[in-house]
Parts: structure tokens; C-alpha cells; sequence
């Protein structure tokens, strides 16, 4: 009768350690769906202001340098955003329409850059590309290896 009685208390002891426990995961999984919506919804504007401040250190940009490739940026963050909600656009139009909007990016930057800014600047843009292929292969080969 006491193994029996022993034998409930345990069983009682780790069911509620499990529910305890499975009742954590979620509450974490949805603490970080939230910091994840939370960096989402950061506004555009200071996003603009940093990528403008950054470019305007490393090409050495002039105020009205600055303020044109503002413009230019706050037209490419609507249009950008206008793809996104576009239901009507499947995932490859969607990705082409933003290369698109990209492209017209650069040329209105190149009108806007000195032609030794435009060099920094594409010299900058090669390397960025070279960087995200380098973090793109690492991550496939790390997919491989955990597959294997």
C-alpha cells in the first residue's frame, strides 16, 4: 500500500513538472515573437537617418548630398512598402519589383554622387555583396553538416 501511495505522489510530482515546464516554453516562444515584432516596427526614419549618417562618414557626403539621398531613400522606403502589401504580386514578382526599386536607387544616388563617390560607393556595395554571399554559403554548409 505505501509502494502505491509512493508510487501516485511521483507520478503526481512529474506531471506537474511537465506541465510547469511545457507551460514555460510557450510563454518564452511568445516573449520572443513579440521582440522579434517589437524590431519590426521600428520606425523608418530612423533607419534612413543611419544609413544616411553612415554613408555620409564614408563617402564624406556635402548637407545637400545628405538631404537629396534622404529623399531619395523615404521614396524608396514607400514604394518598397507598396510591393509588400501588394497582394496581387506572387514571392518572385515581389523580389524582382524590389530589385527594381533598388536599381532606380542607384542611378538616383550616382545622380546625386560625385564620380569619386560613386567609385567608394560602388566599391562599398561589391564588398557588402561579397560579405552577405560569404554569410550565405557558411550558412548552407552549416545546414549540410547538421543534414549529415
Amino acid at each position: 500500500m505505501k509502494a502505491l501511495r509512493l508510487l501516485v505522489v511521483a507520478m503526481l510530482v512529474v506531471g506537474v513538472t511537465a506541465a510547469t515546464l511545457y507551460a514555460s516554453e510557450g510563454k518564452s516562444s511568445e516573449k520572443k515573437t513579440e521582440k522579434t515584432a517589437a524590431k519590426r516596427k521600428v520606425d523608418p526614419m530612423v533607419v534612413i537617418e543611419k544609413r544616411v549618417s553612415r554613408l555620409a562618414k564614408q563617402l564624406k557626403l556635402t548637407e545637400e548630398q545628405q538631404e537629396k539621398i534622404t529623399e531619395i531613400y523615404k521614396t524608396e522606403y514607400g514604394k518598397a512598402q507598396s510591393i509588400r502589401k501588394d497582394t496581387s504580386l506572387d514571392k518572385n514578382q515581389k523580389k524582382t519589383a524590389q530589385k527594381e526599386v533598388v536599381t532606380e536607387r542607384e542611378t538616383q544616388f550616382n545622380k546625386v554622387l560625385t564620380p569619386e563617390q560613386q567609385a567608394k560607393h560602388t566599391k562599398m556595395l561589391e564588398e557588402a555583396k561579397r560579405k552577405a554571399e560569404e554569410r550565405k554559403m557558411k550558412k548552407l554548409q552549416e545546414k549540410q553538416k547538421e543534414e549529415e
